[in-house]
């Protein structure tokens, strides 16, 4: 189950375009959505928050991490009726007390929101996460491969060695 996590996580951070920095609220975002996921080992293909609850999970609380949000700001906190009532952020998932997890562009911080529209799929543009420093690196390692992300997709590379021993033989 640890590599199942560990995977969901890398993949919520490439598609989102986010840094490492993100790697905790991606690993419970995947600890989130397996938990409430059919599992074939279980009676009757239920999830396993259904086998230990005995109810259904609410999937309408499931959106894509990393995706735009914006998180309501209450009356109470607004200076005036012209204020912004809403701030935009980055949904990082759901609190444990309840509210949404979102990270708040502006103090560039994370936040607990409890009311929050969520833009599921739409991403901040990657010039805009380089400018506030949480986009992930261009390219990776991972064994001998090397990875490059090209916006919503990641493209395979040959290594260097593979290419050269082609050109030789």
């Amino acid at each position: 189950m640890n590599r199942t996590l560990i995977e969901k996580t890398r993949c919520f951070l490439i598609q989102a375009n986010l840094s490492t920095e993100f790697w905790g609220y991606a690993f419970l975002q995947a600890a989130y959505v397996y938990n409430r996921i059919p599992h074939s080992a279980l009676k009757d293909s239920s999830s396993p928050f259904e086998a230990y609850y005995g109810k259904k999970p609410h999937l309408e609380t499931i959106h894509v991490f990393g995706s735009l949000c914006f998180a309501h700001h209450p009356k109470e906190v607004r200076d005036n009726k012209l204020s912004n009532t809403s701030e935009a952020g980055i949904y990082l998932g759901n609190a444990a007390s309840g509210g949404i997890l979102v990270y708040d562009l502006e103090k560039q911080k994370p936040m607990i929101a409890r009311t929050v529209h969520v833009q599921d799929g739409e991403f901040l543009p990657p010039d805009e996460a380089k400018r506030l420093g949480i986009s992930r690196d261009e390219s990776f390692q991972f064994g001998s491969m090397k990875y490059t992300c090209q916006m919503k997709r990641i493209v395979k590379m040959r290594p260097l060695s593979r290419l050269l021993k082609a050109k030789v033989l």
